[in-house]
């Protein structure tokens, strides 16, 4: 799960519930529409919009999902499978 707060008065705004694993790496990108993404130990990467709106899923890796990359229309995945995938988003 991932917990969204004010950031100001560090109140608790949304719990996000999507993953079934917990989250070891979030990235927020700007390449046009603003989105989040996320990365977790159930094998998959999702994708939020700003307001915490699942958007899509990516899944394909068999082991948790460490590091995330987002670079013009393409995302890079890095997971404890020990491969990286690139992703057309």
């Amino acid at each position: 799960r991932i917990l969204v707060y004010n950031p100001k008065t560090m109140a608790l705004l949304k719990v996000l519930r999507q993953h079934v694993g917990g989250v070891y790496t979030l990235l927020v990108t700007r390449q046009g529409q603003v989105a989040v993404w996320s990365g977790s130990n159930d094998f998959t990467v999702m994708k939020w919009d700003p307001a915490g709106q699942f958007l899509k899923l990516y899944s394909g890796h068999t082991n948790g999902v460490r590091a995330i990359l987002h670079i013009g229309p393409v995302l890079w995945t890095g997971s404890s499978d020990k491969t990286i995938r690139v992703w057309d988003v």
